[in-house]
């Protein structure tokens, strides 16, 4: 759900259940506070995605497009960090990518 702030979150329920019919459930509500500054969120996680494997820098990139995918600075360090990318032969590193630079345009 998302509130007035902004704010979203999701309850997440856990069942814990022993060959013994022994249950127990926790539940535990996750919430996602936006950034205060966008760009910067957008900056440290692409400073972050240098030191990432190629699987992770892709999804940290897809997540910097969602804080901060209008800013062309952005946009370009992403491109940059594209370049350093292994090509793969993953058809879903591949979709993945290509949703990316899609997005970009």
């Amino acid at each position: 759900t998302l509130d007035e702030d902004g704010n979203y979150s999701i309850p997440l329920y856990v069942t814990v259940c022993t060959p013994y019919d022994a249950c127990t459930t926790l539940a535990e509500i996750v919430t996602s506070n936006p950034a205060e500054d966008n760009t910067a969120a957008a900056n440290e996680l692409l400073d972050e995605a240098s030191s990432m494997d190629d699987t992770d820098a892709m999804n940290a990139y897809d997540a910097v497009m969602s804080v901060a995918g209008d800013d062309l600075d952005v946009q370009n360090s992403i491109l940059d960090g594209l370049a350093t990318i292994e090509l793969s032969a993953d058809v879903l590193s591949a979709q993945q990518r290509a949703a990316l630079l899609a997005s970009m345009v």
